[in-house]
């Protein structure tokens, strides 16, 4: 059984930023969420497992063909529709600018692919 989610700024700050990349159609890895949220990489590892446990991401490894030798492969993570939902609900709650921002509000730009 999944353990609750904690809600906290970290935890908020990458729902903010999942909903960006729902609305892109497009999934973040977890280097890019650290970097672009800077939450910490044990933290957002942490937020990502109980996310994808609780059902609202999803996770997979990127293609060994789109892998630079040498390089180990990306997971990437996608935001579910229950996880969408749930987002909407909680940042409505705890942070409603955020539903309203095109663009989170973050110390750097969100960066495709980098």
């Amino acid at each position: 059984m999944a353990e609750p989610i904690r809600v906290r700024g970290a935890l908020l700050d990458v729902l903010e930023l999942f909903l960006l990349a729902f609305q892109e159609k497009r999934p973040l890895y977890g280097w890019e969420i650290k970097k672009t949220t800077r939450v910490s990489g044990a933290s957002t590892y942490r937020i990502l497992d109980r996310l994808e446990d609780a059902g609202w991401v999803s996770g997979h490894w990127e293609d060994a063909c789109a892998q630079i030798p040498g390089k180990p492969p990306r997971r990437y993570y996608d935001l579910t529709g229950a996880g969408e939902v749930a987002a909407r609900e909680l940042l409505a709650e705890r942070r409603p600018d955020a539903l309203r921002r095109s663009v989170p509000v973050f110390p750097e730009p969100l960066q495709g692919g980098a």
